[in-house]
């Protein structure tokens, strides 16, 4: 996947920059210099190591942003003791994290993304919304709507979306738009003659006197 090749890169690029101090230290006659932080006849060392951390800043801060931006997708299929044999082979996608991000013009590539994996069910577990960016006007509604498109889609509270505050408003908006939303709630869910039971908590950050998942 994309995201692992760029943390490859990341990791490739540092080990070049490490490599390449420590060559020009050692061409240089300065080896242990770089390594005890000691000048001796010049301002080389001290050049050499304002390069690198200069380099090691740079690339963290591509890192972060990578990190918080990136569209990225993993697949794997869990092995579950208990599922009843009508799931067996289910498909669904685990969506989380989007903090108001658009990923293509309307979030098209997110879609596109989500509907390549041919799910049977969607389930949106927070953060759909950032605290801390400017939230695009009919964000929450035209991701929900893409969404709920494709297959049924649930969802959950996050810690950003009690940040934000109006959180009744959010969850009635993202109802219009044919989203379930499971606030301190269960329902079943049924496929192939079988049932589980689907439950959905409301992220700690919320109301005080909300049920714990055990009380649920």
């Amino acid at each position: 996947m994309r995201w692992k090749r760029f943390q490859r890169a990341i990791w490739t690029l540092l080990a070049v920059c490490a490599v390449g101090v420590f060559l020009m230290c050692v061409v240089s006659g300065r080896g242990y210099t770089l390594v005890f932080g000691q000048v001796d006849d010049g301002t080389i060392t001290w050049t050499l190591i304002s390069v690198f951390l200069l380099a090691l800043v740079v690339l963290t801060g591509l890192y972060v942003h990578w990190g918080n931006t990136a569209l990225q997708a993993a697949s794997f299929s869990p092995a579950l003791r208990d599922l009843p044999q009508g799931f067996d082979g289910c498909r669904f996608v685990v969506l989380g994290d989007l903090h108001s991000t658009f990923f293509g013009e309307k979030n098209q590539r997110l879609l596109e993304t989500v509907e390549a994996q041919e799910p049977e069910y969607i389930f949106l577990v927070g953060d759909l919304l950032d605290a801390f960016r400017d939230i695009p006007p009919g964000y929450a509604e035209e991701t929900a709507a893409g969404l709920a498109d494709i297959a049924p889609t649930y969802y959950v509270t996050g810690n950003h979306e009690w940040a934000i505050g109006d959180v009744p408003e959010l969850k009635q908006a993202l109802e219009a738009q044919g989203i379930t939303v499971l606030s301190n709630q269960f329902l079943p869910l049924e496929r192939g003659g079988d049932t589980v039971v689907l439950a959905g908590i409301d992220d700690p950050n919320g109301y005080a006197d909300q049920k714990s998942p055990e009380a649920l």
